[in-house]
């Protein structure tokens, strides 16, 4: 009988660990990070950086190996963007159809914005129009003052503190629209598509806010005021956070198109 040799083995390393898609949206999300001049971070510095906060961040992961998170840097920068993206007008309604009910709240913001440098982009319409039936304690207020008019008091009272409330749902259904488009945004530059923002689900802006200041900095203890996420614990905004990361982020989020 022929004897025939079983090959050996070779031992095999460590299997290495899937990547997260939260870490991958966090390396989307500042790839384009800059520095105070406005200069991109060299991919090797930023690699670097991205590895010690993501072991701050899920220290129960192993971080990818600086290699491939400067990969996944170079793909986020050459992202050629969508049609999303760019700036919406009433002839978008067309091919993006949003609710009836929520187009005044974007032909409000887009007055707002018409003079700046970053227009309303048709997708933060989208995400206005998917959001704006949704509770919200400004919006309750204002329903509630509508109701009972004149048993408020003064007319005029009612109607100035009407307007005032009004302008803050507007704020707080821009500035959770434009939290969905940065996240959307990001997964689309490292591959994460389709873009899956489950995570944020719930009934109310408010709630949905909450997982997001939990998602983004890592902490639900804050609330938006003067326009600004705050840290309810120590009263500053979060982007005075000592995390050097945040700080770019928060710093370059708004010029780099939402």
């Amino acid at each position: 009988m022929k004897y025939t040799r079983k090959p050996v083995e070779k031992p095999r390393g460590p299997r290495s660990k899937k990547m997260i898609p939260a870490i991958k949206e966090l390396i989307g999300r500042h790839s384009n990070d800059r520095d105070e001049n406005g200069e991109l971070f060299k991919r090797e510095k930023l690699a670097d950086d991205l590895i010690k906060m993501i072991n701050t961040r899920y220290p129960k992961e192993t971080p990818p190996a600086p290699e491939t998170i400067q990969k996944l840097i170079s793909k986020s920068r050459h992202y050629k963007g969508s049609a999303l993206d760019k700036p919406w007008s009433m002839a978008s309604l067309t091919e993006y159809p949003i609710p009836y009910d929520a187009i005044p709240y974007v032909v409000a913001l887009a007055e707002d914005f018409s003079n700046s440098s970053s227009p309303i982009s048709i997708r933060i319409a989208l995400w206005i129009g998917r959001i704006f039936v949704l509770e919200d304690k400004d919006k309750k207020k204002i329903q509630q003052l509508y109701l009972m008019g004149s048993d408020q008091g003064n007319s005029s009272e009612v109607y100035s503190k009407m307007l005032e409330l009004t302008k803050d749902y507007e704020w707080t259904l821009f500035f959770t629209a434009i939290r969905y488009c940065m996240y959307e945004k990001a997964c689309e530059r490292v591959g994460l598509i389709p873009v899956d923002t489950s995570i944020f689900d719930a009934l109310s802006l408010d709630d949905i806010n909450k997982k997001m200041d939990l998602y983004f900095y890592g902490t639900n203890d804050t609330e938006v005021l003067n326009e600004r996420v705050t840290n309810l614990k120590n009263g500053l905004p979060v982007e005075w956070t000592d995390n050097e990361l945040e700080r770019r982020w928060n710093r370059i989020k708004n010029k780099d198109g939402v």
